[in-house]
């Protein structure tokens, strides 16, 4: 895990927003897998995955104009890889209406509402805000399966609409369905914060 200015910054012709890239336990587990249970190989291979996801985010925005005249320069703050279940806060007060199968390996099926899932993760920030880096957005990577209402798996990502200026609400949850995939949800996701942060300067 890797630590790291909670200041939107105003750029000449745009802003900066301070960006920390979580994966939870689902994603973590899902590359213990792949790396045949080493813990030290997964970590690593998880922290190069959520640079290279933001990476990707990051190009999105620096290579478009908001409003024909600002940009949205993003900067990453740290990454952040919950190691214990226990910790992961897809998995705490995890609603038992929703599914969750484990075999004898280290995959899992795991599938949550996706209201819940951004609700609980708000939660998650709160709890952990002192060991978590100061940061404007939170962009959460998982393995679960993001659910409507109706229960249907068509939602691949959930962030509450124009809260980058409330800190804890400033978060997104992204399925992680592959690489530049990821990443676009994730740049979807980060939109409808951008949006309010724009049109309100955050003042107030």
């Amino acid at each position: 895990m890797t630590m790291g200015n909670n200041e939107k910054t105003l750029l000449t012709d745009g802003y900066q927003i301070d960006i920390l890239m979580v994966a939870d336990f689902s994603l973590y587990n899902s590359f213990i897998d792949i790396h045949n249970g080493e813990e030290y190989s997964a970590q690593f291979a998880v922290d190069n995955y959520l640079n290279a996801i933001f990476e990707q985010v990051r190009a999105i925005y620096e290579n478009n104009t908001i409003f024909e005249n600002e940009i949205i320069s993003l900067n990453l703050i740290a990454t952040f890889i919950v190691i214990r279940e226990q910790d992961c806060p897809l998995m705490q007060n995890y609603p038992s209406e929703n599914s969750t199968n484990f075999d004898n390996s280290t995959s899992m099926e795991l599938s949550i509402d996706a209201l819940d899932a951004i609700h609980l993760i708000h939660q998650w920030i709160l709890r952990y805000s002192e060991w978590l880096p100061p940061h404007d957005h939170a962009i959460i990577i998982t393995k679960f399966d993001l659910l409507t209402p109706k229960g249907d798996s068509s939602t691949q990502g959930m962030a509450y609409v124009g809260a980058m200026c409330r800190n804890s609400e400033s978060a997104s949850v992204v399925e992680d369905i592959g690489a530049m995939a990821t990443a676009m949800i994730a740049a979807h996701e980060l939109a409808h914060r951008y949006f309010r942060l724009l049109i309100s300067r955050c003042i107030g």
